[in-house]
């Protein structure tokens, strides 16, 4: 069927109007697009436990502690029937970009009622800090897709870990040896011991090699030698192996040595011999204490 379309009429009542639709026009399209939703991630807290409330951004945790992080997502598209649909990864990583925990994943699918008008998805994670860890800033990074709308966001969290930093070493070595008379006692700047006496000693080995399963294993043996060159204690070999998920780069060792009451006088000097099995390579370093 053919139709036919009247023209508008023309003189001053139709020039209004056409000036009427040239300025609705250019309206709507704004309101069209300040309509259009940006996926964001609005939230990024950290909780003082899980549920529980944000605290400051900037705190500090310690090995072997757990991360309660809680997200909330934004500006997702609401499809036909009011169904939402996202997907996520978080990632944690260390200060050298290596994965502390294994990354979660998820995903949001439903369809929304009419009083969820102000919702947002929740997502949370909580990682725990590896026991090994050195001080420095992890981060924690969630990345979210909106599936309808094929778009990404992502929001980063900074953790900051306290405890011990090491330097690491491009070779095997041992690493701020330190006397004391007493287990976590103060180091002493000069050790000079009695007769009788405890002595011990803290350092840190550094520098090993890692399997492919971030396995280590370095033997450790240290001796006993007086100003004679006489060796008058030699300690067996120590063994330390394993693995972890996250890269252990360092380990703590001490030892103890309980000197006798008729030690003579004089200066000693501690030989520490390190081993690295998988990298087939060895350390050796001496240090000196006296007894008065």
């Amino acid at each position: 069927m053919n139709r036919r379309f009247k023209p508008l009429p023309s003189g001053p009542a139709s020039a209004l109007l056409l000036a009427l639709i040239a300025a609705i026009a250019p309206l709507a399209a704004g309101q069209s697009k300040q309509a259009a939703p940006e996926l964001s991630v609005v939230r990024a807290d950290i909780l003082d436990k899980e549920d529980g409330y944000p605290i400051d951004p900037e705190s500090t945790f310690m090995p072997g502690e757990t991360v309660f992080i809680l997200f909330n997502v934004g500006g997702f598209t609401r499809g036909q029937y009011d169904r939402v649909k996202l997907h996520w990864r978080i990632d944690s990583f260390g200060p050298q970009g290596e994965r502390f925990v294994e990354a979660k994943t998820g995903e949001i699918d439903s369809e929304l009622a009419p009083q969820d008008a102000n919702w947002l998805p929740i997502i949370r994670h909580s990682p725990l800090i590896p026991p090994h860890a050195g001080a420095g800033t992890y981060r924690v990074v969630l990345t979210v897709v909106d599936d309808l709308a094929k778009t990404e966001a992502s929001r980063e969290v900074p953790v900051y870990v306290g405890g011990v930093a090491v330097a690491g070493s491009d070779y095997l070595a041992v690493r701020g040896l330190a006397f004391a008379r007493s287990e976590k006692g103060a180091k002493l700047a000069t050790p000079a011991f009695r007769p009788g006496d405890q002595v011990w000693m803290s350092f840190y080995i550094t520098g090993y090699d890692l399997g492919d399963d971030n396995s280590f294993h370095v033997r450790s043996t240290l001796r006993l030698v007086n100003t004679e060159g006489e060796v008058i204690l030699n300690l067996p070999p120590h063994d330390e192996r394993g693995s972890s998920y996250y890269p252990r780069r360092w380990m703590p060792a001490s030892l103890r040595l309980d000197l006798d009451r008729t030690i003579p006088a004089g200066r000693y000097l501690l030989l520490v011999f390190l081993e690295d099995e998988i990298a087939a390579t060895s350390y050796q370093s001496s240090y000196w204490f006296e007894v008065r």
